[in-house]
Formats: structure tokens, sequence, C-alpha cells
């Protein structure tokens, strides 16, 4: 987390709760929820920290003989902090606020370039003083600055913490949650407005994707710190709105610790319950383990229990911070200690076992592309990292169509010696429109047998059918009706 503003106020981090996701199959659900069961991995929470943990991993993968490249451990997505009253800071010029450099699109084009990395950005709002700014109108163009830097972001997709930890006395919004409320309304609404308005102004696009509405790439999340608020506060008290929030969040810092005055399980648990009711995607939004790896079994009484709470809520994306705290001015001696994976031998193992190799449940850089967006004719979307795994993953390595259709394969395996490879999810898509058109119904896809790294092939649609077949063979091995 971090405190940022006009008057260089910082941000304090801390707790999440608990979301069980709501499973929509509609075709177009503007929301990017992932598929059931899958968390999108974004890490945090300035730029040497993103850097480093993608190179430790990558750096431990080649001394154990990998030749998986570079961008197998990109995230999905990457954090950032801003400032709506200076929004240059920390997206298209780099600032430092004493925790690390902020600089977006250094991110994007410089660290992640083409990987198709999403966006999520913690957005500053000066607390209730701000707030009675932006409903005055009077940060009428600070807004208008925010819409057209959303629009021209290089980011897949841009989930934005309108006023991060609304609820944290600290930041200065519970003295008047109205005034929150009003201002949170006001900047959805203008920002829409802007980035749907302007027909002229087209943003850059990432490899000649097929263009898309640029309203719905932006997603509002609303942001709650998990723990104990001012007086008989509620969560209600803070919230704008279902037609305003798109994604609810929350964060985990140090509520599994019995005693903590920084809030408990139960104060997480309340909001993903609270968003679970009103079926928005549920995003931890910023955690580390407080006190760093200095606690007692930091894995099993920190890591273990965010993930069983993934798992229980199906919360679709966990943003962790991976830094040394103590290195940085604003967070030195306040106890958040070192995160870094790459710190801790047994995290950094147990990490690779249980998020980097579970590609069904975690997913990394280029799958926001699939929540609306279109698929490039005859790429390449094989994982190579998981070609030799015992489990977890792969994509199909070719996809090929006509002209007017491209297909997308995912196909998940077993752990024997013959691993079984299920087409768990066959999307037919329109390249013309990016829309989804036709999704297989994976229940009564059959199971076929291959054996472990061998490749199977989309070849193409053919009255209705997809045709697979093995690589290096002629023959379709079978053919699936789509509906």
């Amino acid at each position: 987390m971090t405190k940022i503003g006009a008057d260089n106020r910082q941000h304090p981090k801390k707790k999440k709760k608990k979301q069980r996701r709501k499973n929509n199959d509609d075709d177009a659900d503007p929301s990017c929820r992932p598929p059931s069961g899958s968390t999108y991995l974004t890490i945090g929470q300035d730029l040497f920290s993103i850097q480093e943990y993608v190179t430790s991993l990558y750096n431990q993968s080649l001394h154990e003989g990998s030749t998986a490249p570079l961008s197998s451990f990109s995230p999905a997505a990457v954090m950032v902090y801003t400032s709506l009253f200076s929004i240059e800071n920390g997206t298209s010029a780099p600032t430092d606020y004493g925790s690390g450099i902020e600089y977006a699109d250094g991110l994007l084009n410089d660290l992640f370039p083409g990987q198709r990395v999403g966006l999520q950005m913690g957005l500053w709002l000066e607390g209730s003083k701000g707030c009675d700014e932006i409903n005055e109108g009077a940060a009428d163009d600070y807004i208008r600055r925010l819409a057209r830097y959303l629009k021209t972001s290089t980011a897949r997709r841009v989930f934005l913490r309108v006023g991060y930890e609304f609820d944290n006395p600290a930041f200065g919004f519970t003295d008047d949650p109205a005034s929150y409320v009003a201002a949170f309304r006001r900047i959805v609404t203008m920002v829409k407005g802007e980035i749907g308005g302007g027909g002229s102004s087209r943003r850059r696009r990432r490899d000649k994707e097929e263009e898309e509405d640029d309203v719905t790439r932006v997603l509002f999340v609303w942001h709650s710190w998990g723990a104990p608020t001012s007086g008989n506060l509620r969560l209600l008290d803070f919230y704008p709105g279902d037609e305003y929030v798109d994604w609810i969040g929350v964060s985990i810092f140090q509520q599994f610790y019995n005693g903590s005055v920084g809030g408990s399980v139960a104060d997480v648990t309340e909001v993903l319950d609270f968003a679970y009711l009103r079926h928005k995607p549920t995003m931890i939004a910023e955690s580390s383990p407080f006190g760093g790896f200095s606690e007692t079994e930091p894995w099993d009484n920190w890591y273990e229990k965010v993930l069983n709470i993934v798992n229980e809520y199906d919360i679709s994306m966990w943003s962790y911070i991976n830094c040394d705290w103590e290195s940085q001015p604003m967070w030195r001696g306040v106890g958040f200690g070192e995160s870094r994976i790459s710190a801790n031998e047994e995290i950094s193992n147990r990490w690779r076992t249980r998020v980097i190799a579970n590609t069904s449940r975690f997913l990394g850089a280029g799958s926001l592309s699939d929540c609306g967006g279109g698929i490039e004719e005859d790429s390449t979307i094989q994982n190579p990292a998981l070609r030799d795994s015992d489990w977890g993953s792969v994509m199909a390595p070719h996809v090929r169509g006509s002209s007017e259709w491209n297909l997308a394969s995912r196909l998940v395996l077993g752990s024997a010696g013959m691993l079984a490879v299920a087409c768990a999810m066959l999307v037919v898509r329109r390249v013309r429109t990016g829309r989804w058109r036709n999704r297989l119904d994976y229940e009564s896809v059959p199971i076929v047998t291959f054996q472990r790294g061998e490749s199977m092939n989309v070849v193409g649609l053919n009255e209705g059918r997809i045709i697979l077949s093995r690589a290096q063979q002629k023959e379709p091995d079978m053919q699936l009706t789509y509906m």
C-alpha cells in the first residue's frame, strides 16, 4: 500500500475479506470475472519489487535446469499508486512517495512489453477534503486527466481502486462517508462519460488486437481495509451502489494473527460476504504477511490461510505485495517486515509449487485478454513452462481457423504417466468484433489420452465441429460439436 497526495500524505496497508464468486456463464460479462476456479495473480507494489519478483523466480528456474522463458513468471496484472490530484505521478512519470518507484507506463511498456498485462491502480483521493472538492466540481479537470490517461494506457485491463481502504480511519473518509460515496459516483460517471464520449480519440492498441469498448476496459473497485472502522459505521454507509461498483476488494495483512489490533478474519469475510450477496467479483487488493517472515511458520500461518480464502470464496484476483518494507522510508519501523518471495527459501519453494505451478487456479500474463477481447489469428498460446510438468494446465500450441474464426483451447492435465487431457474449455470467438460467439459445453467434452509433453492442435472448424489432432499427425483425433 502507498500513501500519496498533493500534500505528500502516504497510505498504510491493512487486511482483507473473503468472498464466494457467483459463477456467471454470460458470454460477455463486462466485469472481466475469470472462469470459476481461477484467480488473476497480481504483483505489487513498486517497479523494482515487481521486477525482482519475476527475475528471481526466473533465476531459480534456470538453476534448476528449466528452459521456461522469463515471461512464464509474469503476473496477470501489476499494482501501482497515484493521486487524482497529480495523476501523471506514478502513471506516465516515475514517482517515489517513499515506498519505491511507482511507474505504470514503465511496467507496461518496458518491463512487460507485449505481454498484455493488466493494471491494478490505487487512486488516492485526499480523504474527505478531496471528496468535497470532487463533489463541488473543483476537481473535474483532474478527473478528465485521469480519464485521458486510462484511455491511452496500454494496460489490457485497468482495475481502479477509487479512494482505496475507504474505511481505514487513517485515510480520512470515515468522518463523512456520504461525501466519499458521492465522490466515487462522480468519478465513475465522469470517467465513463469521458472515455466513451470521444469517438475520434482512439487509445493505442497492443499487438494489433481488435477494437473493444474502452469503457468496459476500466473496472471500478470498491476496496475495504478489512478491519474495524470508526464508531458504528457499516460497510453499507460507504457503498456507492451496484451500478457504480464493478469489483469489491479487501486488504489482508495481520488479520490471521490472534489478538491483532488490525482486524480479524471475521472482518475479511464480512467484506467478501457483502460482495457475494451483490454478485460482484472479489479481489484481495493488497496483501502480505504483516511482520514478514519473522512470524513463526509464515507459510502455514499466513499464506496457507490466504489460499484457503481464495478457494473458499473463489477470489477473482489476488494482489500480493512482494517487497522489503523495511528498506522503504515510508514503511521503515512500521512492522511490515520482509515479504519478497525470494527472501525465504521455504516460502519460495512453496510459492512455486502452490501458486506458479497451479495455472488452473492462478492466471498470469495474457489471461486478461480473454475477458471480452479478440484473439489473434495464427497466434501461439502455449505455456512452455508447463510442457514437462507433472500437473497443471497447458495451452494448445497452435490456434488456426478461417479468416473469420479463431479458437482458444485450454487443456487440463492429470498427473499419471499417461496424461488424460480434458478439453476443459474450448471457446469459439468472432475475431472481427472481439465478442463471444459460442462456448462449448465442456461438461460433455470427451477425454483424450496423450503422452506427457505431447501436443494437440486445433486445426479448424468444419460444419459446426471443432477438429483436434495430435501434433505430427495428419488425421484428426477427435471432432467436437459446439453449441
